[in-house]
């Protein structure tokens, strides 16, 4: 439940302590890469686990994982945009 506020307030101090304006889409397509990898990992185990019914349980846990990923970058790029913002008002 407090996972999106540690995310976002990584993001915060990963924008605040890095000087200069983050490569956000850097970011974002690096978080879509492991949430692919991840997903693909999990599926398979997944797929594995629990043949019968395991290969439609595994296509879920693919999409889910990513989107779960995705999500917390989302989170983090606004915490890096307001830490952006802190850094150029104290600065």
């Amino acid at each position: 439940m407090m996972l999106w506020l540690l995310a976002f307030l990584l993001g915060v101090i990963y924008g605040f302590a890095h000087p200069g304006k983050e490569n956000r889409w850097k970011i974002i397509k690096k978080s879509l890469a492991i949430g692919i990898i991840l997903g693909l990992i999990l599926g398979l185990i997944v797929a594995v686990l629990l043949p019968p019914v395991g290969v439609i349980f595994a296509g879920f846990t693919v999409i889910g994982v990513v989107l779960f990923v995705l999500y917390f970058t989302v989170l983090f790029v606004i915490g890096t945009i307001v830490g952006d913002i802190l850094e150029s008002l104290i600065r």
